[in-house]
Parts: C-alpha cells; structure tokens; sequence
C-alpha cells in the first residue's frame, strides 16, 4: 500500500514538473515575441498610446504606430485582442494624426496631467513630427483635446482589421 501511494505521488509530482515547464517554456515564447516587436528601432515609431488598469474593467492595451504604417497591438486586459495583433495603416491615415496633433496644438500640452487620485486609468500617447518626439502622460485634470487625439488610435483599434500574430515565429 505504501509502494501505490509514493509512486502515486511521484507521478503526481512529474505531471507537475511536465506542467511547469511547458508553461515555463510558452510564456517564454510570448515574452520573446513581445520583445521582438519592442525592439524594433526608436527611429521608426511614429506614434503610441498605452492605456494603464484600472480598479474597473478599463481596457489596458498599447499600440505602436511606425512611420512605415504599420501597427502593433499588444492588447492586456479587458480588450477584444489579447496577445500581439498587426494591421497598415494608409499615408492618409498617417497623415491625420500629424494633423490633428498639429490642429490641437500637442507639442504645446504640458507633458503630464495627474493627481492624487490612484484608482483612475491613465493613457500615455505619444507622437513624433519632423523628428521631434512628444509624449503626453494624462490621468486626470487634462485639457478635453488630448481626446481628440485619443480618439484616433480608439477608432483604429475598433475599424481596422487587426492579424494575431503567431507566437512562434
């Protein structure tokens, strides 16, 4: 009786150790994956915008937009893509975040809108014009424009058809 219950433990103890390192093995994969995308060159970032949890159901996701059109979609939580997902955006698309950046005045906001308040989600966008770079941090007290800008990646991420993109490669 003895033998039956150490060697069923022992099993035990093997599916676990099996168990473990697959998951070991496949967050592995997900972070190099992650780490792909993130390492490609600052120079060709055109514009991001990172949504922060909240205590809520607030989506929590970030998108980079590169000069060449292309997207990247790393969705967290409480969003319709979790994981990496890809789509291209057109010139004109392109072009109408430097406009509106131009138009609401974006290198004129101050770089960071807070407060006390902790339980609020924050959004980070950031946006580069004729090399110039700006990044805006905003959680609370903000002028309304920052959305205006906001509302582009928003309608990017609800219109464009997004491709998940394969862990393993």
């Amino acid at each position: 009786m003895k033998r039956f219950f150490l060697l069923a433990a022992l099993s035990t103890l093997a599916l676990n150790l099996i168990s473990c390192a697959e998951s070991r093995k496949m967050a592995k994969n997900e972070k190099e994956n992650t780490e792909s995308y993130q390492n490609q060159t600052e120079e060709s970032v055109f514009a991001t915008i990172s949504k922060s949890p909240c205590y809520g159901k607030c989506p929590v996701y970030t998108m980079t937009i590169y000069s060449d059109g292309r997207a990247v979609l790393e969705g967290k939580f409480n969003i319709d893509y979790i994981g990496i997902y890809e789509t291209k955006l057109s010139e004109e698309e392109l072009q109408e975040f430097t406009e509106t950046a131009k138009r609401i005045d974006y290198f004129g906001l101050e770089d960071k809108y807070d407060s006390e308040v902790t339980d609020l989600p924050s959004t980070t966008t950031s946006i580069v014009i004729d090399g110039e770079k700006k990044e805006v941090y905003r959680r609370a007290n903000y002028p309304q424009k920052i959305l205006t800008f906001e509302k582009l990646f928003t309608q990017l991420l609800e219109n464009k058809k997004w491709e998940k993109v394969d862990a393993q490669n």
